[in-house]
């Protein structure tokens, strides 16, 4: 019963308060420490110490990564971020002084690859830290909800139909560049695009791809402004959205696909709301012509 109780302690102290661990992380790649999401907190390093840890993410997975660094009077050190290649994505580095520094790393996947294995390198290359925190946390940014990224070619693009979806891409905090959608369009019909950026920072170009693959139309809006693209189609067939965009931040966009039909219908109730204005106005005008024509009438009449 004792044993029981002091467990159920032990685990209500790791919930409550951060993993604190000593020697935490690997000492080289092939030693790293999975980190799932969380907080860490880790004790001293000098000059030449390093840390290695690493996760395993889903294709449209976003890390966030902030690392909080606290020197002994200053220190030269930071964090970098490597593929399963062991090659360099993003580097952050700083001379510390007196403060603690806090270094933010934000980088979404793209579907290269269905999984991604990625190494985080916490260092000090000059002088002392006597501690540092690791907050850790992983969040979805999947495209059209697909549960994954969209494809960054025609041949890994994910399919949908006419309707509406939501999808993002990483601008400079991530390797997601570019969204291919693919549909299917009769012969005979209209593909309506429908599109909108919604990161404040960024405009985002819609390009669409004929079956052949040859651009039939290319369209770049801006924050909140709406672009739109219709297209005729005479030939049946798969035909292929782009989505792509430069930003500091990640890039949420909308977008709707439209049939002939749907639009069809937006027309006409556009149309019924334009008639029934002139029928008002006109009305109004009417009145006023007949109330004219009665005074002058009446004038006449009088004399």
């Amino acid at each position: 019963m004792k044993k029981i109780i002091f467990s159920g302690i032990i685990v209500c102290f790791l919930i409550v308060f951060p993993l604190i661990i000593q020697g935490l992380g690997g000492n080289s790649f092939s030693t790293a420490v999975e980190l799932t999401p969380g907080t860490y907190e880790g004790e001293r390093m000098k000059g030449g110490d390093k840390k290695y840890f690493f996760s395993d993410l889903k294709a449209g997975q976003c890390l966030k990564l902030e690392v909080n660094l606290t020197p002994r009077k200053a220190a030269i050190g930071g964090i970098v971020l490597y593929n399963e290649d062991k090659l360099h994505l993003v580097k952050k580095e700083e001379l510390v002084q007196g403060e603690p520094a806090i270094f933010k790393i934000i980088y979404l996947l793209n579907s290269d690859k269905d999984s991604h294995r990625i190494y985080i390198k916490n260092y000090c290359r000059l002088f002392y830290f006597d501690s540092f925190t690791i907050n850790f946390s992983i969040e979805d940014f999947y495209d059209a909800f697909s549960e994954t990224d969209a494809g960054e070619s025609l041949e890994k693009a994910i399919d949908v139909s006419y309707g509406k979806y939501k999808g993002y891409l990483s601008g400079e905090n991530g390797n997601d560049k570019k969204d291919f959608y693919k549909i299917s369009v009769e012969k005979n019909s209209n593909l309506i695009l429908k599109a909108v950026s919604l990161a404040k920072t960024a405009e985002i170009s819609a390009i669409i791809y004929d079956s052949e693959n040859n651009v039939i139309a290319e369209k770049t809006g801006s924050f909140g402004k709406e672009i739109k693209t219709l297209r005729y189609i005479t030939k049946q067939g798969d035909y292929f959205i782009e989505f792509k965009g430069e930003s500091k931040e990640i890039i949420p966009y909308e977008f709707e696909l439209l049939s002939k039909e749907a639009e069809t219908e937006v027309e006409k109730e556009s149309l019924f709301e334009t008639l029934n204005l002139k029928f008002i106005f006109g009305t109004i005008f009417l009145i006023l012509i007949l109330f004219v024509a009665g005074k002058i009438i009446y004038s006449v009449w009088k004399k």
